[in-house]
């Protein structure tokens, strides 16, 4: 008998049930979410929060003072009391207050209040999450701490020569009490005044108080009484929290008669000097030692900007007698100086030596991000501050008007200048008119520093996002595809109220029987009633807390083979439209016939 090969077909309409069936015996992950109810429910009520500035920059601190306090205000914007206030510690050298504890009801607001006191010098930066059940807002914390700052001159004393007797019955002919001059010219005050001793003939006390405040001076006074022919030297060396300070003093004993001319300092260090200021001054003084003959002929040299001088001892100095020069330190511009102003006279030469140094201003701002919210279309918000602060040692003379672009707008007290320590403040507006969230970028600049103030505007709530998909994205021909749609709320702790969408199908594409349909917890309690066989659903009333996301899943199925392009126009909630989202279902016809043979 003759071998026969042996084909077997199956009926081609068998195959495909048999995958429909497969394809709806596993709904994929629709079972990992929560059975929503088939019937609507009223809107929950639901906590939501607006906070800001959260971005606190405290600038330049000094070290052991206590900054300015800073204030985040949290609004409930919600239609349920805002409670379970937890977090928000600070480590040190930050500090935190509240009256957000009892709760807050929708429409009210309460504040958290935070400063720092610097202990050392250097950068400070953190963060800290305070939770709510509207959900958690993070708050930025940064500052920097800065030593004690001070300038000492001069650092040089000589006395010249002194009678070795007793001061009292030489007061004609000895030279008198110098003074070393100690500003503070920082930020932190300058404390800790130790030390200082000197040896004989040498003397010293001071006015020195327990805390030198920033801008504030005060004084050694030294004095030389020898008792005996000779040169002295010593060093009296000062302790402050700021760092030692040490002046070096000379003198000469020895008797009558005196001849020449003693001049002193010789040497001025104005330190650091802020551009713009009227600048500051320090003298030097001539003694006549020559007891019989008035100095003169004064031929003094010409010194060039920014240092400048005045004198009182033209047309001569009688015999025994003294006049005080002058000199002035006042920069137009950063940098540092140093020049030499020489007098040439009947006595001799003598030469000072006078240096400085120029410093820009130095401005701090905050906050520098402003969070307006939700504001009613044709509304005006309140406005929010922005503190600017003359933190260096150089007047601001001009800060430019603040420029916005619409919907927001700005006003300033600035224009004007800011002298060092000074404050002023800029005022933002925020004025929609489309609802949509906005963002914009200002700066602030001025005529006599570097650079600029960039401040960040924003208004409104960031609209939902959207996305959407089909598990899985091919099926046979009348088989079953889950859709899933993801809507998030991108704001941290502000819900989205009155989440709704609807979606309309390309022709052909239903929803499938069963339904098979879910939502997660997320969502609220939507109303959403879809019916099998329509082409089309829709949802309304969702709630969203911030930052979390809606998972919505529903089978659909198509009876024709091709590419269902399914878009969703977009997703709107109580603050305005969202995103749209695009998913597409391939349907195909499965060709394969299984083939037998013998």
């Amino acid at each position: 008998m003759a071998n026969k090969s042996i084909s077997m077909r199956i009926p081609v309409a068998l195959i495909l049930i048999l995958v429909w069936t497969i394809s709806f015996m596993q709904p994929g992950t629709a079972q990992t979410l929560q059975i929503g109810p088939l019937e609507p429910e009223a809107p929950a009520l639901a906590p939501s929060l607006w906070a800001t500035p959260l971005d606190l920059d405290f600038g330049p601190v000094g070290v052991g003072e206590m900054s300015v306090t800073q204030t985040v205000a949290v609004k409930n914007i919600g239609d349920a009391l805002l409670a379970n206030f937890t977090g928000g510690k600070v480590p040190l050298p930050f500090h935190v207050a509240n009256n957000c504890a009892a709760g807050v009801q929708p429409g009210t607001s309460c504040q958290y209040s935070f400063w720092v006191t610097p202990s050392s010098a250097g950068d400070l930066n953190t963060t800290t999450t305070i939770n709510t059940n509207a959900g958690p807002f993070t708050v930025k914390l940064k500052a920097r701490g800065v030593s004690p700052e001070f300038s000492v001159s001069p650092l040089v004393i000589d006395f010249g020569p002194v009678v070795p007797t007793i001061k009292e019955e030489t007061e004609d002919t000895s030279v008198d009490q110098q003074i070393v001059v100690v500003r503070n010219i920082g930020l932190a005050a300058l404390s800790g005044f130790s030390g200082g001793n000197v040896s004989a003939p040498f003397t010293v006390a001071d006015d020195c108080p327990t805390s030198l405040l920033p801008g504030e001076e005060c004084r050694y006074f030294y004095n030389f009484l020898p008792t005996q022919a000779g040169t002295f030297n010593a060093a009296s060396t000062v302790n402050t929290n700021g760092g030692p300070f040490t002046i070096n003093m000379t003198g000469k004993g020895q008797s009558l008669p005196f001849s020449g001319q003693h001049v002193t300092p010789l040497d001025i260090d104005f330190g650091s000097v802020g551009i713009n200021n009227p600048g500051i001054d320090q003298d030097v003084t001539l003694n006549n030692l020559d007891i019989s003959n008035p100095i003169t002929g004064f031929d003094i040299s010409v010194i060039g900007i920014p240092f400048s001088h005045s004198q009182d001892c033209t047309p001569s100095v009688d015999p025994g007698g003294s006049c005080t020069y002058t000199y002035f330190f006042a920069p137009l511009a950063p940098g540092s100086y140093i020049t030499t102003s020489t007098t040439t006279n009947s006595a001799g030469t003598f030469a000072v030596t006078l240096r400085g140094t120029g410093v820009r201003p130095e401005l701090s701002a905050s906050p520098l991000v402003l969070d307006f919210g939700p504001v009613e279309n044709g509304q005006t918000s309140a406005p929010q501050k922005v503190i600017v602060k003359n933190t260096g040692k150089s007047t601001v003379t001009k800060i430019d008007t603040v420029n916005v672009n619409p919907p927001f707008s700005g006003s300033q007290n600035c224009a004007g200048g800011l002298v060092p320590g000074d404050t002023c403040e800029l005022s933002f507006f925020y004025s929609p008119t489309s609802g949509a969230y906005t963002e914009t970028m200002t700066t602030v600049s001025t005529k006599d520093m570097n650079g600029s103030i960039s401040i960040k505007l924003m208004g409104g709530v960031k609209p939902i996002e959207l996305t959407k998909q089909f598990i899985p994205d091919t099926i046979p021909v009348g088989g079953v595809s889950t859709l899933q749609l993801s809507i998030h709320n991108p704001n941290f702790a502000t819900t989205q109220f009155s989440v709704a969408l609807t979606d309309s199908f390309p022709a052909g594409l239903v929803l499938a029987s069963p339904l098979n349909f879910n939502w997660s917890s997320e969502c609220g309690t939507p109303t959403f009633i879809p019916t099998a066989g329509n082409g089309s659903f829709s949802l309304s009333d969702g709630t969203i807390l911030g930052g979390k996301t809606c998972q919505i899943q529903i089978n659909v199925s198509a009876p024709l083979p091709k590419d269902y392009v399914n878009t969703i126009e977009q997703v709107s909630s109580k603050y305005g439209p969202g995103e749209a989202a695009t998913a597409t279902l391939k349907v195909r016809i499965l060709n394969y016939i299984p083939y037998v043979s013998n």
